[in-house]
């Protein structure tokens, strides 16, 4: 996967989560401390890749939305080998049981987030 690519994932991840937490993309520039008249246009033109925000902002923008910035993050995940060190590494954080049953692998959070 490409930078670019990456980066536009990003972004859609950054747009549902605006959707869910229920702001729009002026309220989001607003609890990040843009400038009134840039509010909506800066969050529109990072969400559309024609800007890209420095650190700094990506993690008032995790703020605002009221996440972790790792939930704005790519996984890489290129190889059958990739996906497995993710769920060992969820089975190790959160408790994620992976089994079989009836023929079938089946995937479960034991405990809640």
């Amino acid at each position: 996967m490409e930078w670019k690519e990456k980066e536009n994932n990003t972004w859609r991840k950054n747009k549902k989560v605006q959707g869910i937490a229920g702001l729009t993309q002026k309220a989001v520039g607003e609890r990040v401390g843009f400038s009134i008249g840039t509010q909506d246009s800066r969050i529109r033109k990072y969400e559309k890749d024609m800007m890209a925000p420095k650190e700094d902002i990506r993690i008032k923008i995790a703020e605002a939305l009221d996440i972790d910035m790792s939930a704005l993050n790519d996984i890489d995940i290129q190889t059958e080998e990739d996906a497995i060190r993710i769920l060992f590494y969820l089975e190790e954080k959160y408790g994620l049981e992976i089994t079989k049953r009836m023929f079938r692998n089946q995937c479960s959070l034991q405990k809640q987030f």
